[in-house]
């Protein structure tokens, strides 16, 4: 064996370990299925084991602060769980979503030793970070969100809809990972002005990626209206039956938003640059 595969198997191990580490407690916590627990795991090990441990910080930065916003006023938001398809228990689809595309990025940086593929990497988290951010902080609002399209006023909870606290959650959430992202490029770098314009660059897109998915999320994202209740809801099934599509395309829920949204933006870094 190689000294480099044996290298590879012990960086894989240690990043098994790292990643049990902190899905285990959220799992215990109900943050995470027992797929999305699995999930994760795989993807923090491929993120440490072909990345760095700065590409796995970046990493934990979005799980551990979603999964703390997802619990801040958890009762205030179980209301809106009625209407959203997305819970805060989160499942292997949901991680999926918000983590494949940063791996990938780090299987392409690993082969092409590319800056611009860090910076993608970080693009995809500060997406992922800043929508999760608006979701959580944004429901809290104590005025009606309004649908990013149209501009008129929607229910809380549904996908396309945004607010002034949502905006603002989105953009501190994008900037968060961009400060991450200007310390690390600047460690492995050793290049300043790269760095600082790596964290604009990633601010920018980050938040510009949450706008993406609202405008994803006001379009084609499906929705449906309980004939019950006459209520609109992103649910298929709600507990009323079957629910009527009155929007968007059928096969199209949250999380392909969520991917497509973050696919999109990370492409984005190798068209400014």
């Amino acid at each position: 064996m190689y000294r480099g595969d044996r290298l590879i198997i012990i960086n894989i191990v240690i990043g098994i370990i790292l990643s049990l580490v902190i899905v285990y407690p959220a799992y215990k916590k109900d943050s995470l299925t027992i797929s999305g627990a699995v999930t994760a795991v795989i993807l923090g090990s491929i993120i440490y084991s072909f990345g760095s441990i700065y590409h796995f910080i970046i990493l934990v930065s979005f799980f551990i602060s979603s999964s703390v916003l997802t619990k801040f006023k958890e009762k205030s938001k179980e209301a809106f769980e009625k209407v959203n398809d997305k819970t805060g228990k989160r499942d292997y689809t949901q991680v999926l979503a918000n983590g494949v595309i940063g791996a990938i990025f780090v299987l392409l940086e690993y082969v092409n030793k590319s800056p611009e593929f860090f910076l993608a990497f970080s693009v995809s988290f500060a997406v992922s970070t800043a929508d999760t951010w608006a979701s959580e902080i944004g429901v809290l609002s104590k005025k009606n969100p309004v649908r990013i399209i149209t501009f008129k006023p929607v229910p809380k909870g549904i996908s396309g809809g945004i607010s002034s606290l949502g905006l603002f959650a989105s953009f501190l959430g994008a900037a968060f990972i961009s400060v991450l992202t200007f310390g690390f490029s600047f460690i492995i770098y050793k290049d300043l002005v790269m760095s600082m314009y790596f964290m604009l660059i990633c601010m920018i897109l980050g938040f510009l990626g949450s706008i993406i998915d609202s405008v994803l999320g006001a379009t084609v994202q499906a929705q449906y209206l309980d004939n019950q209740t006459n209520n609109l809801t992103e649910k298929k099934i709600t507990q009323n039956g079957n629910a009527q599509l009155v929007r968007g395309i059928r096969i199209v829920d949250n999380n392909m938003v969520n991917f497509l949204s973050n696919l999109i933006t990370s492409i984005l870094v190798f068209i400014v640059l």
